[in-house]
């Protein structure tokens, strides 16, 4: 058994000694609860490819793509995929940044961490607030940059810097 399937093994032990033991299984919502803590953001939301974005783009979508990478405010200007807007995690993960009215708009967030950590964190943010199609770009920046695609440089369009 490999670790990814080793996070598994305590909530299986619970619920087996829940019920040998004569107690109720929790109920899916208090699985879910449980599996949310020891599931990486990560790898708890939807992902949205390179490809899928470009095309989408390329189509005339109406999606919104936030840059939420760390340092926003110093990377932005300096190159950014093509339409984005800079919003830094902790403008999301606060409450200071308003998105849309539109609970089904298309929201697609970037960074350029590891494992698109920061990107995931501000997905998961907007998904907790009833946002139905909110993912993150696999590979982020970084990836979207190696592949050539469309960049652009300089501040945001409405002129807001962070």
């Amino acid at each position: 058994m490999n670790l990814k399937n080793m996070r598994w093994v305590p909530l299986i032990l619970l619920i087996m000694c829940g019920c040998a033991a004569g107690t109720v299984v929790p109920d899916q919502s208090s699985v879910s609860t449980a599996l949310s803590g020891l599931i990486a953001p990560s790898d708890r939301i939807p992902r949205i490819t390179i490809d899928e974005l470009l095309w989408k783009m390329s189509n005339g979508a109406d999606i919104m793509i936030i840059d939420s990478r760390t340092d926003v405010g110093q990377q932005f200007e300096s190159g950014h995929i093509k339409g984005a807007i800079p919003v830094p995690l902790v403008e999301i993960t606060e409450g200071r940044w308003i998105p849309p009215a539109d609970l089904n708009k298309e929201i697609v967030f970037y960074c350029s961490c590891p494992n698109d950590k920061t990107s995931a964190t501000a997905a998961l943010e907007l998904i907790g607030r009833g946002y139905t199609s909110v993912s993150a770009l696999k590979g982020g920046y970084n990836a979207w940059k190696e592949a050539g695609y469309p960049l652009e440089t300089g501040p945001a369009r409405d002129g807001k810097s962070y």
